[in-house]
């Protein structure tokens, strides 16, 4: 992380406490669908939600000790507001993931997570890989979701 004032990111990373994934193809391979995602991207909205995820993907492949591109720097004022934006992104799913697993009485500190939760299926993965029954998580999850402030 050269490029980057690391020191918050790695700080915010193993706060995120996210589970290492195995392998450098799987960090190039869901760097790859960022990437996608933001050449597919439409709008003026779109484009900087898109770019936010390639840099997640970035950061945390770096933070994993498998650096698969350039980290792009803080410091030019557009990669700010792009970074803000993921940061406050990825930490309202962490600490959406661990309501809901508090509300659905699952250990909510082992909660781990910053899928979306507006897909079902993902939601349904979440909680069988934490033992909580995917119906009450997905009940709790659309409950909440009409009153918690997601960024999409």
């Amino acid at each position: 992380m050269s490029r980057i004032d690391g020191t918050f990111l790695k700080w915010w990373h193993t706060k995120l406490g996210l589970a290492r994934q195995s392998g450098r193809s799987w960090y190039c391979a869901r760097l790859l669908e960022e990437i996608r995602e933001v050449r597919q991207a439409n709008t003026v909205t779109e484009r900087p939600r898109e770019i936010s995820d390639v840099f997640f993907a970035l950061s945390g492949a770096h933070h994993d000790g498998i650096p698969i591109g350039e980290v792009i720097p803080l410091i030019a004022r557009r990669n700010l507001v792009v970074y803000a934006y993921m940061i406050g992104k990825y930490t309202m799913r962490w600490s959406f993931h661990r309501t809901i697993a508090w509300m659905c009485k699952g250990d909510w500190k082992e909660m781990l997570e910053v899928v979306n939760p507006d897909k079902d299926s993902k939601l349904k993965v979440v909680a069988e890989l934490h033992g909580i029954d995917p119906e009450e998580f997905k009940l709790v999850a659309h409950r909440l979701l009409q009153m918690w402030p997601l960024l999409p």
